[in-house]
């Protein structure tokens, strides 16, 4: 496995991100389309991507969310590929840069079903918070944040 650092430009990143959109759109049906504006690549700052024998088959990446603050977003591993650490992987990586880069904290939000993702987040120190901006009031959603 090869972890990469990119922007968000990166072709293997918007390839993983189109299978994001696939696999939530056939999970949650058209309600997915809602949240798509919030999941714009271009408003997106640092890329993490892992590879595994020269394919793509994860990725990462946030946006400054406040002065302090950072939002992951498109957090993201190929089925086959999970439950082998790889999502934890991209999440420390994450972590590790917006730290490097100044930022004190992480925010995210992840669907209120996503019960994988959920475990995920908190087994690595998320703790739940008030749905944040837009997501505030969405009982589709789950926000969360840690102190980097």
């Amino acid at each position: 496995m090869r972890i990469v650092v990119t922007d968000r430009n990166n072709k293997d990143f918007t390839y993983l991100s189109g299978l994001v959109d696939d696999e939530y759109f056939q999970m949650f049906g058209e309600v997915v389309l809602e949240y798509s504006k919030h999941n714009k690549l271009e408003s997106l700052d640092d890329v993490v991507l892992i590879y595994s024998e020269g394919k793509p088959v994860a990725c990462g990446a946030f946006r400054k969310f406040e002065n302090n603050a950072v939002e992951i977003k498109r957090v993201f591993v190929c089925k086959s590929f999970r439950r082998q650490g790889l999502a934890r992987k991209v999440m420390r990586k994450l972590e590790e840069i917006a730290r490097q880069k100044g930022y004190a904290r992480a925010v995210l939000q992840t669907g209120s079903m996503m019960g994988p993702a959920i475990a995920l987040y908190e087994a690595i120190g998320y703790k739940a918070m008030e749905n944040y901006k837009e997501f505030a009031g969405d009982e589709n959603c789950a926000c969360f944040q840690k102190k980097l």
